[in-house]
């Protein structure tokens, strides 16, 4: 992928990570905050890190491969991680 595709891969990860948080600060009801929604918010805060670093290094052209790095790998885990 291009350096711009990988930022724009930052930025759909970032983007409703963000708004998930002020939906959370911010519930549309009573009910909204429970276990379940903590959960989804918990998984997408663990992962977000990871997926950041990753697509930004793939952006900058800073690794080697894009297939077998480190990043990706840590990456991928955490996507296993918290599903």
């Amino acid at each position: 992928m291009s350096p711009l595709q990988e930022m724009f891969n930052v930025v759909t990860m970032v983007v409703p990570s963000l708004v998930s948080c002020i939906v959370w600060l911010l519930p549309p009801g009573t009910d909204f905050r429970n276990l379940h929604t903590g959960t989804i918010l918990l998984a997408m805060g663990m992962h977000l890190p990871f997926s950041f670093i990753y697509h930004v290094l793939l952006a900058m052209r800073a690794l080697r491969d894009a297939v077998d790095n480190l990043p990706r790998k840590l990456d991928q885990t955490i996507i296993h991680v918290v599903c």
